[in-house]
């Protein structure tokens, strides 16, 4: 594929587990919304081994699972071709480990799509070291898929802002959802990990300052989305300022969501979110679907 296709593809990893084809599901309708090609990725990586002895029991299993995997993965093609037949929608089956396979399966992708767990070793972290490794270093935005809320559901779209240029590359993503689903946009917004009691205790000078930077937060949620508000204006959108732990606040937004969409990086009160603190304990405890945008916005976003 070229490059110009690869950006027209949604990636899937797959093995095969409940888990994977809610994720498979969650990609197909999302890939079917926007008339994109759908890729699904298995990995069979099996650890080499350790002297000739062992060398071609251990081959024949690799040989075994590689073709296991290439049945389930075939199978599962012919499933998604029935049942979306506009989609274009092909298999690979990677002797890789899944971070590496994935990873160069999302180089120049529109979206990696990923489960909450798998059956086969390889893929059973997809929400520890896999999913931590795939969204931090993906080259295009990654899904994990927690729970299958269906396109369409109205319950509402959730951003995750962090008051730097990287959230219109995050609020593209959160408009876009929400104006194909039908749903509200909730912009959310924590610029304060100190509980308001502990600011109380330290006096009307802290309280004082409570406030100018919850006004100043407010203000800056409300810039930033004015012109969004403008492009798409049948979306209602909410703001959702909050003086608490970022990640607890997405959680909790979340119980209600059909989506929640967060950067991979940012500074100020989702600060330092390099999915080693706020991303990460979002991708991993919020219980519907996440998408965690990565890079900067691109050039035609800022003016729209």
């Amino acid at each position: 594929m070229s490059s110009s296709e690869h950006r027209d593809t949604v990636v899937v990893g797959t093995d095969g587990s409940p888990h994977a084809d809610i994720a498979l599901q969650w990609a197909l309708r999302y890939a079917e919304a926007r008339q994109l090609a759908v890729r699904m990725v298995t990995a069979t990586e099996w650890p080499a081994a350790a002297n000739s002895a062992t060398r071609y029991a251990i081959n024949d299993t690799i040989t075994a699972a590689h073709d296991g995997a290439r049945r389930m993965l075939d199978a599962a093609v012919a499933r998604s071709r029935t049942s979306h037949p506009s989609l274009e929608i092909t298999g690979e089956v990677s002797s890789e480990a899944a971070v590496p396979a994935l990873l160069a399966a999302s180089e120049n992708s529109h979206l990696l799509v990923v489960g909450r767990r798998g059956l086969n070793p390889v893929m059973t972290a997809l929400l520890g070291s896999v999913s931590t490794s795939l969204v931090n270093h993906a080259h295009c935005p990654v899904a994990v898929i927690h729970e299958d809320r269906q396109t369409g559901d109205d319950r509402p779209v959730v951003a995750g802002l962090d008051g730097s240029k990287r959230d219109l590359a995050t609020l593209r993503v959160a408009f876009d959802e929400a104006a194909r689903r039908g749903a509200p946009l909730v912009a959310a917004h924590a610029w304060s990990d100190v509980p308001l009691a502990e600011l109380v205790i330290l006096g009307s000078r802290a309280v004082h300052s409570y406030e100018e930077l919850r006004a100043e937060a407010s203000t800056l949620v409300t810039d930033q989305l004015a012109a969004w508000r403008a492009r798409y204006p049948d979306v209602t959108v909410q703001t959702s300022i909050h003086n608490d732990q970022p990640a607890a606040t997405l959680i909790e937004l979340g119980q209600g969501a059909g989506l929640l969409v967060v950067g991979s990086h940012g500074r100020g009160g989702f600060a330092g979110m390099v999915l080693g603190s706020v991303a990460r304990r979002v991708v991993h405890h919020a219980n519907c679907p996440v998408i965690v945008v990565r890079g900067e916005p691109r050039p035609d976003t800022d003016e729209r």
